[in-house]
């Protein structure tokens, strides 16, 4: 954001048990009396419409997801949730000088928000990434193919900086894009 605009939070979580809590952040002022904080009860997703989301009941942390294959949680139930095409929003919401700093921890979405975000050029957008790359083990019945997702962010389109999160792949801590090119070799290599 340009230094008159001062900074603008987007929250997208589409767990009706987080929505009373994350809607009333967007009441909150910064110092300026602006609204700076947004939040969206929808799914970050790959087109507009509606989708089944599996709900994850752990009470202290947990995957819920729109992957239905995901077999790892404790998982009771799903219903229908709100989704919004990412990459339209991110292309329509900002422009591409604007700052753009991206957390994502989408359970298993990323096999094909990240493919897609850059297939139409909305990574592009993207200055800092932070995200979790899941363990492609823990979903069942379709392909997940973390090697083309990390590829992704070593082709010439993707200018941006990408921290990945411990948790997803075994063992990686937070480390930089150029530290991470051996595990996508490791990926490539068969067993």
């Amino acid at each position: 954001m340009g230094k008159d605009r001062g900074f603008e939070v987007y929250c997208f979580e589409p767990n009706p048990k987080f929505k009373k809590a994350l809607a009333s952040m967007s009441s909150l002022k910064d110092p300026k009396g602006r609204a700076p904080f947004h939040f969206l009860d929808a799914a970050a997703w790959i087109h507009d419409g509606e989708v089944e989301f599996k709900i994850d009941h752990h009470p202290f942390a947990g995957g819920s997801t729109l992957m239905l294959n995901k077999w790892k949680g404790t998982f009771k139930g799903s219903c229908k949730v709100r989704s919004i095409d990412f990459s339209k929003w991110l292309l329509e919401t900002f422009s591409a000088g604007d700052l753009i700093i991206l957390k994502m921890d989408v359970e298993g979405a990323e096999f094909q928000l990240i493919p897609e975000m850059h297939r139409r050029g909305a990574l592009a957008f993207v200055d800092i990434l932070i995200m979790e790359i899941h363990n492609p083990e823990k979903f069942s019945g379709m392909p997940y193919d973390a090697a083309a997702v990390l590829k992704v962010f070593l082709s010439d389109n993707f200018n941006g900086e990408v921290f990945f999160e411990e948790g997803g792949l075994q063992n990686i801590q937070i480390m930089e894009l150029k530290e991470f090119t051996d595990e996508v070799s490791k990926l490539d290599t068969p067993s």
